[in-house]
């Protein structure tokens, strides 16, 4: 194998356990034992658990909205903000939801983790801030929309709900958080209108 490759199917190891048994199982030596590898060939590639977590997550936050955004290829842009919102209504939502909470977890106790999350939530941002500008380009939401802010207050809602319903505080079930997310889109619009 070429060093890409190797560093690939390293990466690739390291998604495949991040996504079955969570983040902090992306480990050197599990990655190592999933290669039939030692140790030290993955440490060539990254300097440390943490720079292999970092890589893994945004790795596997990469496919994960690639797939999502296939899906979503040609609905129309109110489905589109809805489903970077609310998220999808598959069985992607149980994977989703485990990795951010992992990231989440280990981008208080590791540097490299928290640029990898910061760089996820960017992407998400701009893809809110560009359905909100097509949207208003075509006239299909309010002129008004002030795209960062309304992202910002969008993702923060989500993102608060998804703490409230880890620590069993308030709406914790999923359906209760759709709905409290889909009633926030409509002030957002109708705010702006």
């Amino acid at each position: 194998m070429t060093k890409d490759e190797r560093r690939a199917a390293i990466v690739n190891a390291a998604v495949a356990l991040v996504t079955e048994k969570g983040l902090a199982a992306a480990t050197v030596r599990a990655v190592a034992a999933a290669l039939g590898a030692s140790p030290g060939q993955i440490h060539h590639h990254f300097a440390s658990a943490d720079d292999l977590r970092a890589e893994a997550f945004r790795e596997a936050w990469r496919r994960i909205v690639a797939d999502y955004l296939e899906t979503q290829r040609g609905a129309d842009l109110r489905t589109r903000l809805d489903g970077l919102i609310v998220g999808p209504e598959d069985a992607h939502i149980a994977t989703i939801g485990h990795l951010w909470k992992d990231a989440l977890a280990a981008a208080r106790m590791s540097e490299t983790v928290r640029l990898a999350v910061c760089e996820a939530l960017g992407d998400w941002r701009h893809s809110i801030v560009e359905v909100l500008a097509a949207g208003r380009a075509e006239g299909v939401f309010p002129a008004a929309i002030e795209d960062e802010r309304v992202a910002a207050r969008l993702m923060a809602l989500a993102l608060g709900l998804d703490v409230f319903a880890d620590i069993g505080f308030g709406a914790s079930d999923h359906a209760g958080r759709v709905a409290v997310l889909r009633e926030a889109i409509e002030v957002e619009l109708r705010a702006a209108a």
